[in-house]
């Protein structure tokens, strides 16, 4: 008996040097009853977590952690998976933003990651275009007092001429947003737009999409009410009228009448 379990403690050590899938299901095939088996399935599926782990790092894609997640939610390396998702959508967003280089675009993106990696880096870009908007209005200003030109009345929201460029910019910035909202169609996208800009150029449009969407769900829940209703009248007048017996009825009837004419 001490050799048996001499021989089980030397093999169970050797698999835990190699620590591979293939060690830990000799060790099992041999001592499937051992006081180690229970170890050696958990050791095994630690395994080959670390492989699909080590697996998605190396592709480095969003879909890849996100398969990760999806078959091992309990792992250690979900949260860093979770991470490094964020990180590509961050990286994706970026690399748009970069490419559209307007003021309005930095802000969205500030917005959406205001502690991301470049969020420093897009708080400067932001604080230079804001200063090269305001230099440039400062002369266009200066330019229509030298020509004793009248200035413009200021337009309503929703108009961008004759704004600061704060004004201009939180315009845009609200524009591009609401934009993106009611293409969705989406409640949570014009519920975000209210949460986020509660003043906002846009707060009518999105307060009329979402009653929108409250009067479609009560139009569907009117109509399944309706067809409940008339489902039941339905069925009271079946029990009240019972054709199957008045069928049951002319047929007996029918039935007694060609055997009369038979006995005949």
């Amino acid at each position: 008996m001490a050799t048996v379990i001499d021989a089980e403690e030397r093999d169970w050590q050797a698999a835990v040097a190699k620590n591979t899938v293939a060690a830990y299901q000799v060790f099992l095939n041999r001592y499937s009853a051992g006081q180690y088996s229970g170890e050696a399935v958990t050791a095994i599926l630690m395994v080959q977590e670390d492989e699909q782990w080590i697996k998605a790092s190396k592709k480095n894609t969003i879909e890849t952690y996100q398969q990760f997640i999806d078959n091992n939610p309990s792992s250690s390396h979900v949260e860093d998976a979770e991470q490094a998702i964020l990180t590509l959508k961050e990286d994706s967003d970026w690399k748009k933003t970069k490419a559209k280089n307007q003021l309005p675009h930095y802000a969205v993106f500030l917005k959406k990651y205001p502690n991301g990696v470049h969020a420093q880096e897009v708080a400067a870009i932001i604080d230079e275009l804001k200063n090269k908007a305001k230099e440039l209005q400062a002369a266009k200003k200066e330019k229509l007092l030298s020509q004793q030109s009248r200035p413009k009345k200021l337009m309503t929201p929703g108009k961008s001429a004759q704004k600061t460029p704060e004004e201009k910019l939180q315009y845009q910035e609200e524009k591009l947003i609401w934009g993106e909202a009611s293409k969705s169609k989406a409640v949570s996208a014009a519920q975000m737009y209210l949460e986020w800009y509660p003043q906002g150029y846009f707060v009518k449009d999105a307060r009329k999409m979402l009653k929108s969407f409250e009067g479609g769900n009560k139009s569907s829940k009117m109509k399944w009410i309706i067809a409940a209703v008339v489902l039941v009248l339905i069925i009271v007048a079946l029990l009240i009228w019972q054709p199957w017996t008045k069928l049951d009825k002319l047929f007996e009837s029918n039935w007694i009448e060609k055997t009369q004419q038979n006995l005949t």
